[in-house]
């Protein structure tokens, strides 16, 4: 499912009278810069900020759909831009860069090393092995319940017995976003999930093509916003010309029940300065809406002005594991903060 296709689900439960228009965007039955007002203001994450003129809006609309090519770019632009508050006044959305621009930017240094970045298990072993602070996967796991453990296969129980934790965080080995996540707790060699017992066979086919690690527990002031999920930091660093540096940086907290901080699963994004300070709002999308929040909707923490723990030590992190990666232009890091320090989730 498309992003667009997402906003079109969200705004068919919250404006029924603007779905008819989204469903024509996301089937290309209009252009996505033919906005009417109404649809401009129900689309914006940001409803209490002074907006843009609509001619403006969707001139950069047009720009940003046409600065590029395929479907992807014009299925995915309008949410992004609202999404962004590109339609707010006093945004610049001349640096907008879409994802799809953005990987070619990123692959067009030794595309080879980029690539390897898909792959979860290799990855980790390798900065794993360049001294840097990773979430080291303990294998993968096929479908007969075997895992690729030490340069061979074991039995998934034996390596899990050998291992002193219960609870068991499991990842498809080249998903992104959260996808196909499962959270498995293993004792008395028997599976759980949702706290409910688990067949072998059950277990097995679910984890196919998966890779399996220990829970993280982290750091009490992100406990004391959401303690269901470990919240992310997002740093994106840039490899040029020799020297690497912090680029971009958010943070990514769950909310309502949910077992993940990725936007796909009810996680919300806020902003960060440089001082690891979350600023503003939070943003968030979900099958019940979407929109813009100052507090966390189950803790009622407060976003702007809340200190980020570890901060500084998260950045030296990325920046160390980006120069085990220089030739690859950009990297997206997704670091947990625990008790002990930062370490490297993906």
């Amino acid at each position: 499912m498309s992003i667009l296709h997402a906003l079109y689900k969200s705004v068919h439960l919250v404006a029924p009278r603007m779905a008819d228009a989204f469903r024509r965007l996301y089937k290309g039955e209009r252009l996505p810069w033919r906005l009417t007002q109404e649809e401009a203001d129900g689309a914006s994450y940001f409803k209490d900020l002074p907006k843009k003129p609509l001619s403006v809006i969707c001139a950069e609309l047009e720009h940003i759909c046409q600065d590029g090519n395929g479907s992807y770019i014009a299925k995915n632009s309008i949410e992004h831009y609202f999404m962004l508050g590109l339609d707010c006044e006093g945004s610049d959305a001349s640096q907008f860069v879409f994802q799809e621009r953005y990987d070619i930017i990123r692959n067009k240094k030794q595309p080879r090393f980029a690539a390897m970045l898909k792959h979860k298990y290799y990855t980790a072993a390798y900065l794993n092995s360049q001294g840097v602070n990773i979430s080291m996967p303990l294998g993968e796991i096929n479908a007969d319940g075997q895992i690729f453990n030490g340069g061979e296969w074991k039995s998934l129980k034996h390596v899990l017995e050998q291992d002193d934790k219960t609870h068991y965080f499991c990842k498809l080995k080249d998903g992104n976003q959260g996808r196909g996540h499962v959270i498995v707790e293993y004792r008395d060699g028997k599976f759980y999930k949702d706290g409910k017992e688990q067949t072998d066979v059950e277990i097995y086919k679910e984890l196919d093509n998966h890779t399996i690690e220990p829970c993280i527990m982290q750091h009490q002031a992100l406990n004391d916003i959401y303690p269901q999920a470990v919240s992310n930091v997002r740093l994106i660093t840039l490899s040029h010309e020799g020297e690497v540096f912090l680029y971009a940086q958010a943070i990514l907290v769950g909310s309502r029940g949910g077992r993940v901080s990725n936007l796909g699963f009810g996680g919300i994004i806020i902003g960060v300065d440089s001082h690891g300070v979350m600023k503003g709002r939070g943003v968030y999308k979900s099958s019940a809406g979407f929109g813009a929040i100052r507090e966390h909707p189950d803790s009622g923490i407060v976003f702007d002005g809340f200190q980020i723990p570890m901060w500084q030590e998260a950045v030296g992190l990325a920046l160390r594991g980006h120069a085990a990666l220089r030739d690859i232009h950009s990297i997206g890091w997704d670091i947990a903060i625990t008790p002990q320090g930062p370490i490297v989730i993906e």
